[in-house]
């Protein structure tokens, strides 16, 4: 509310106001207010009229999510494959592009250990009436393996940063989860080779049985 007076019979004035919105309050999305205003009366000058007008305002992208491993520790087999469940929901004010990266290992993939990134996905906000706001995303790491018996097991970190779906250069709060992964069992090659071998022999010895 502001006041001001004048000595004349017109007066003007300017005056910033500011707009507070409340956390449920849509964002990236046009929201119409409305202003108006009225002279009080004054000694015997009656109250104005109360003219109105309207405007739009467009709340700032808020990227929030929350976050949770279904399972934080998997164990396999050499050479097989270990899942982890990642379940992201968007809390924020707008849809939201959810993305997945994977701080840096070398050593583990030096190990032989590989890694699968998830893709980005797309969240929509409960804020703007949406329902398809939650979902649960697969993360897969694959064994390494060597001959015989394998014991070993390293944890991978994966980044989850949300973005606005109109502006990726716009983000929000970074997310980490971190897994733990074991690999134990014993590794025996495959017989293909000595399968091979086998046959590469048993053709010699029948040629040479024709040929006696």
């Amino acid at each position: 509310e502001q006041n001001f007076y004048t000595t004349g019979t017109t007066g003007e004035k300017t005056s910033t106001f500011k707009i507070r919105v409340t956390e449920e309050a849509p964002g990236e999305t046009s929201i119409t207010c409305k202003i108006q205003g009225q002279m009080g009366a004054a000694g015997n000058i009656p109250a104005s009229n109360t003219p109105s007008g309207n405007f739009a305002i467009t709340v700032a992208y808020r990227g929030i999510l929350s976050v949770g491993l279904e399972n934080a520790i998997g164990e396999a087999g050499p050479q097989a494959p270990i899942s982890y469940n990642i379940r992201v929901n968007n809390l924020g004010n707008s849809e939201s592009n959810v993305k997945f990266d994977l701080v840096a290992n070398e050593a583990a993939l030096a190990d032989g250990w590989q890694p699968v990134i998830p893709g980005s996905i797309v969240l929509e906000t409960a804020k703007k009436g949406g329902s398809a706001t939650s979902q649960v995303i697969a993360f897969q790491i694959s064994t390494p393996h060597k001959n015989g018996w394998n014991n070993q097991e390293t944890t991978f970190q994966m980044k989850i940063i949300p973005s606005s779906i109109k502006d990726t250069s716009v983000v929000g709060q970074e997310y980490l989860v971190t897994m733990l992964a074991r690999v134990r069992g014993v590794y025996v090659p495959g017989l293909e080779p000595f399968l091979l071998v086998g046959a590469v022999l048993g053709t010699a010895l029948l040629a040479r049985r024709l040929r006696e």
